[in-house]
């Protein structure tokens, strides 16, 4: 089985250092090595808190009824369009059987085509990429 990710066309492919980072100043030394602890759903950011959020492989273990809060929240807590989303995703059967072999928490996981519906419900503005399981 081979795993592939796959850039949506606004990505910025690599060796293509994107906006957001061209710039960015390390962040001050009492925000190094700070975690909070969170729920997806309803974070405890005001709106517009970072200036890039990212959420890597995480939105499979939501179920379904939780989608649409979560990426309404990433959308709500970033700041313009400065957010990606990578997901786990599937273009034909032998892949979705590669995905729920692989899958220990996949509650949801849907075609690149469902997932490009999901966020344009949740007025998503932010890039995503999502991986295959060849």
């Amino acid at each position: 089985m081979t795993v592939k990710v796959h850039p949506m066309p606004s990505m910025p492919l690599l060796g293509d250092p994107p906006p957001w980072n061209e710039a960015a100043p390390p962040p001050p030394p009492e925000q190094v090595g700070r975690s909070v602890l969170g729920n997806a759903v309803n974070l405890s950011f005001e709106d517009d808190t970072f200036d890039f959020v990212v959420s890597i492989t995480t939105l499979h273990n939501l179920y379904n009824y939780e989608l649409n809060s979560a990426v309404k929240e990433i959308e709500r807590v970033g700041k313009g369009t400065n957010k990606h989303i990578a997901i786990e995703s599937y273009r034909n059967e032998r892949e979705k059987a590669n995905l729920l072999y692989w899958q220990l928490t996949c509650r949801s996981f849907y075609t690149p085509k469902e997932w490009e519906w999901v966020f344009e419900q949740c007025g998503y503005t932010g890039d995503y990429s999502y991986i295959v399981f060849e």
